[in-house]
């Protein structure tokens, strides 16, 4: 019984670890993307209302 419980216990720490890990993942491709939109509208359109609109709708989803 001990036994069956403490690989349950480091089940649930490998998947709460998976999670925050691709939360953190999620997190960094997000960023990445948006830097990536505020330099492409800013150098191509020489537009900063180009790259706040790309980040307000970002952000919104």
């Amino acid at each position: 019984m001990a036994k069956q419980l403490s690989s349950i216990t480091s089940l649930a720490e490998d998947l709460g670890y998976s999670i925050r890990e691709r939360k953190l993942y999620i997190n960094s491709v997000q960023q990445l993307y948006i830097v990536v939109n505020l330099i492409y509208c800013v150098s191509i359109n020489f537009s900063l209302n180009c790259a706040l609109l790309r980040f307000g709708l970002l952000t919104a989803i």
